[in-house]
């Protein structure tokens, strides 16, 4: 009772526009109407970001930590990663499916509170299918943010040597999945895949929200 009158007097203050409504009120199976599945770069994208309700979904998500978005995102990345790995598990029993989120740097997690791709992976592991590992790979180096740099070249320098391994199992028969928010020049996966690739895992895959 009490969260239904904050959020009431809260809309108040800070009316939603048409498009957060719309997200409020959206349902899986309405995302799923705006799938546009593209690759890039060996990278499967879920979604184009020009879409104003897709960006307005990943703006959330990265700077409120909106928890229904998460749930939405999850949804959908579930049911696509289920019909890609289902051959995989059935013909390759030995080898162990791990979703990976992209990590933030120590001092960007702090000044956030959360990773936003963390949310949609711990909402994937609530979904039961996958197992997730939120800290095989870290980000040692704080960065800047790639999106301040413009050409591809410096968001490759920039990142380089960013990542490192904490290789706390066994990854050697297992298929990494990688993922991320939104996929631009493609530098920060093409770096998290080569320092994976050091450590002999079995296959790298990587999956963007939006493109």
């Amino acid at each position: 009772m009490m969260i239904s009158i904050y959020k009431t007097i809260l809309n108040i203050i800070f009316p939603q526009n048409k498009i957060e409504e719309e997200i409020e009120e959206l349902s899986p199976e309405g995302l799923s109407k705006k799938l546009y599945i593209k690759e890039n770069w060996d990278v499967v994208s879920m979604f184009k970001y020009k879409d104003p309700l897709i960006k307005q979904m990943i703006w959330s998500l990265k700077y409120k930590g909106d928890k229904h978005v998460a749930r939405l995102f999850a949804s959908i990345l579930n049911d696509y990663l289920v019909e890609e790995v289902s051959d995989e598990i059935v013909f390759n029993s030995g080898i162990k499916t791990i979703l990976v989120p992209v990590p933030l740097s120590k001092k960007r997690a702090r000044e956030r509170g959360f990773n936003q791709v963390s949310l949609i992976t711990n909402e994937l592991q609530k979904l039961g299918e996958f197992y997730v590992n939120n800290n095989l790979l870290i980000k040692r180096k704080d960065t800047a943010p790639q999106t301040s740099l413009l050409k591809r070249e410096d968001r490759v320098r920039n990142i380089k040597g960013a990542f490192e391994v904490n290789n706390t199992e066994n990854i050697k028969n297992a298929h990494i999945i990688l993922i991320d928010d939104v996929l631009t020049t493609g530098s920060t996966l093409i770096e998290a895949k080569k320092t994976l690739d050091r450590a002999e895992v079995f296959k790298i895959s990587s999956i963007t929200l939006a493109h």
